[in-house]
């Protein structure tokens, strides 16, 4: 798998992931943030390309000066062994060249890969 910007022609794509993302991540009693046009144009997308198919996702907010805020990191399970290190790393990449020197990633307590990565 590439890792490359997401761009809004991956919308529709990216959509789908943001619902299996959520419905397989989201632990909180309300529902999820649903996917809006917002989350690609006020953020980074990166985006894991499989052979012209887009089969993970990564959003950086860069809204702070001081850091980074990664969110959304999802990969369809059947391409997960090592997509979403490739993921943060390519997100500390994006914000050591911007000069951001910490990188935070949101995380749901019970959600023990993403506390592991």
């Amino acid at each position: 798998m590439r890792i490359r910007a997401g761009t809004t022609g991956d919308a529709e794509r990216l959509r789908a992931l943001w619902d299996a993302f959520t419905a397989e991540t989201s632990y909180t009693p309300y529902p999820p943030h649903p996917f809006t046009p917002g989350l690609l144009t006020d953020n980074t997308v990166l985006v894991a390309d499989d052979h012209g198919t887009v089969a993970g996702t990564l959003y950086l907010s860069t809204a702070n000066p001081g850091f980074g805020f990664v969110f959304g990191v999802y990969v369809v399970p059947e391409g997960r062994r090592g997509v979403a290190e490739a993921f943060v790393r390519a997100a500390a990449r994006i914000l050591r060249d911007d000069e951001r020197p910490y990188i935070v990633l949101g995380v749901d307590t019970p959600n023990e890969g993403a506390r592991a990565l």
